[in-house]
């Protein structure tokens, strides 16, 4: 399958429309609000019991208060946003393997209203069997980079994000991640974790993408994430 491939996500538009999930975590400088003072990782929204819920790696909320943290809801003008009054992660952590619990869901503070230009909340209703998933097999992904651009004064968010297809590797010889090889940004995949990552399917004579996992680390030429089974655990035990 991977010969068929394109070069870019761009010349894949359905796969590109389920990328519209992803969306940057914002950081919010509480005494100030509303100050807006980085971009902290990347989340992607999804549908699930009737409404809309964010999902990132857990390590990208953990030291940040519930109060601080918002999701943007349209790019390219005055920034608006939807902040955050709940987050959940799973109540057991292997020790051994952290990155399993690396998983965090966010609860919205009312229901987001997107730009459909900017971005789709992916519906839970199919996703990846990645038993089924062998070396070689195509993939894709879609973060936003710490060098996400705000700009202070107009309080505008440039949608600086970066999708890439990729390959998957296999399982990580570290934990139960999954490892899958692209290329990312030259200064790495800092602002990656809590990208979503499609397995990827030549059908109709076009490319279609379903949620494989999402990711927790990496660096320039591979990325670690996890299986899409953890983040629907954690949906169904909590949701």
């Amino acid at each position: 399958m991977g010969d068929k491939v394109a070069l870019s996500v761009k010349d894949m538009p359905k796969v590109d429309r389920v990328l519209h999930c992803a969306l940057p975590v914002l950081y919010v400088d509480v005494p100030v609000t509303p100050a807006w003072v980085g971009v902290g990782g990347t989340c992607f929204a999804v549908r699930w019991g009737g409404r809309t819920l964010f999902v990132t790696a857990g390590h990208v909320v953990a030291a940040h208060p519930v109060g601080s943290l918002a999701v943007p809801t349209a790019f390219g003008g005055e920034l608006r946003s939807i902040g955050i009054r709940q987050v959940v992660t799973p109540e057991a952590v292997p020790r051994d393997d952290p990155d399993q619990g690396d998983v965090a869901v966010l609860t919205p503070g009312s229901e987001p209203g997107f730009d459909a230009e900017w971005a789709v909340p992916l519906e839970m209703t199919g996703y990846a069997d990645m038993t089924k998933i062998t070396h070689g097999w195509p993939l894709a992904l879609r973060g936003y980079p710490r060098a996400t651009q705000i700009d202070y004064d107009l309080r505008v968010l440039d949608r600086s994000c970066y999708a890439t297809p990729g390959t998957y590797e296999g399982p990580s010889a570290a934990s139960a991640c999954h490892v899958m090889q692209t290329s990312m940004p030259a200064d790495g995949a800092d602002g990656f974790s809590g990208a979503p990552v499609l397995a990827l399917r030549w059908r109709d004579d076009e490319w279609e993408g379903a949620l494989a996992g999402m990711i927790v680390r990496g660096g320039s030429a591979k990325v670690h994430f996890v299986d899409v089974e953890r983040v629907l655990a954690l949906l169904r035990t909590t949701y």
